[in-house]
């Protein structure tokens, strides 16, 4: 027959087991969580930098017709 302190020891055990899975849960959601963020900031800096090349594209074609109408 087990004793009291035998069925608690046992309880700690299992308690210890569900901290270190809660833990490891909560790591893997830190990790997603840091490369949900990491992916957004990438998507945020590609869609700046397309803005930018669109910008310069339009600027460099005001450019061009302004040329073309000093030739006239």
């Amino acid at each position: 027959m087990k004793t009291e302190a035998h069925w608690k020891s046992e309880e700690n055990l299992c308690n210890k087991g569900t901290q270190t899975t809660m833990k490891k849960k909560e790591e893997e959601e830190e990790e997603e969580e840091e490369e949900e963020e990491e992916e957004e900031e990438e998507e945020e800096e590609k869609e700046e930098e397309e803005e930018e090349e669109e910008e310069e594209e339009e600027e460099e074609e005001e450019e061009e017709e302004e040329e073309e109408e000093e030739e006239r």
